[in-house]
Parts: C-alpha cells; sequence; structure tokens
C-alpha cells in the first residue's frame, strides 16, 4: 500500500477512536508511522486531509454497495442491500457509522466538508429513487421515498455509531425491512 492510501486509512483510524478533534495531521502521521512531512507532502492541510478521508469512506461505501447489488437478483433485493450498507446494519462493527457520523456533524459546521457531504446525498437520494422506482414506485413518488429511506438510513447510521447497545445490526436490518414492507 502506498503512502497516501496508509495515511488515509491511518486518518479513518483516528477519526473512528477519537473523532474529527483530535484527528490533526500530527496525530495522522503517528498513526500512520510516517512523518508530517509525509502526511503534508500528500495533503497540504488538514482540511485536504479530511475531504480525502471523508471520499475514502463514501467510496468504500459505494463499492460495498456495487458489490452487493451485482449480486442481487431482483430490484427490491436490491434497495434492501443498499440501504443495509448505509444503515451500517451488516456487520456488528459500527467504525464505518461512527467515521460517518462524525463527517455529517462536521458538514454542519465546515463549508468545505458540508458541500461535499451535501453533493453525496443527493447523488445518494438520485440512486435510491432510481431502485425505489424499479421496485414499483412512480417516478414522481420515487423521490420522495428515497428522501424518506435516506433520512431513516442515515438515523440508523448514527444510532449504529453512538449507541451500538440499543441499536446493534441486526436490529437496524429488521427496522429497514420494515420500512420495505411499508412500500408496498
Amino acid at each position: 500500500m502506498g503512502a497516501s492510501p496508509r495515511i488515509l486509512d491511518a486518518a479513518l483510524d483516528v477519526v473512528a477512536t477519537r473523532g474529527l478533534e483530535a484527528t490533526s495531521v500530527r496525530t495522522v502521521a503517528a498513526a500512520a508511522e510516517v512523518s508530517v512531512g509525509a502526511v503534508q507532502h500528500h495533503f497540504s492541510t488538514k482540511a485536504d486531509l479530511l475531504l480525502a478521508a471523508m471520499d475514502r469512506v463514501a467510496a468504500g461505501f459505494q463499492e460495498e454497495i456495487r458489490g452487493r447489488l451485482e449480486r442481487a437478483a431482483e430490484p427490491r433485493e436490491a434497495l434492501r442491500e443498499a440501504l443495509l450498507v448505509l444503515a451500517c446494519a451488516h456487520e456488528e462493527d459500527s467504525r464505518p457509522a461512527r467515521v460517518w457520523a462524525a463527517f455529517a456533524a462536521r458538514a454542519a459546521v465546515d463549508p468545505g466538508i458540508g458541500a461535499e457531504y451535501a453533493a453525496s446525498w443527493q447523488q445518494l437520494e438520485t440512486f435510491l429513487a432510481e431502485l425505489v422506482e424499479a421496485v414499483g414506485a412512480g417516478e414522481s413518488s420515487a423521490r420522495e421515498r428515497a428522501a424518506l429511506l435516506l433520512a431513516l438510513v442515515d438515523g440508523l447510521a448514527i444510532a449504529r455509531a453512538a449507541e451500538p447497545g440499543r441499536m446493534p445490526a441486526g436490529r437496524a436490518g429488521a427496522l429497514v425491512d420494515a420500512a420495505l414492507d411499508g412500500l408496498g
């Protein structure tokens, strides 16, 4: 693994275990076992590092969704699999949920992160609307249903991050299934 991916993985580890507030060029360098200069060579500012880390975690979600969609036999199963990934309901490890929740909170106060976050969520809503429409909802209602489902899985992911005892993966998955049953 090259220096840049190793640095980004270290940044995500710091975010997952210590939060964004503790994520600095110095803490990431220590976690990656590289010099501060090596981090700065790839990411000139902390903001650049955080944006790249957020892109990396988003790409991980996209890759997992793509893999699960390829194995889905029907549109409803494809929608379910995408929602389960976004709700972080496939595994008991809540690390992906903790990382994404940290970036979601930062998006409210950091214009750079906020713009990237909003663009990602807009793309996700459009993607989910296409899946909802394939399940059988009309185009006009598919967009609103997709927005509702996205809000649900976003909330489930935050609950998985903040309250893993109350919201284990199995319960999050059951709630996704209940929401899908409500689609008709």
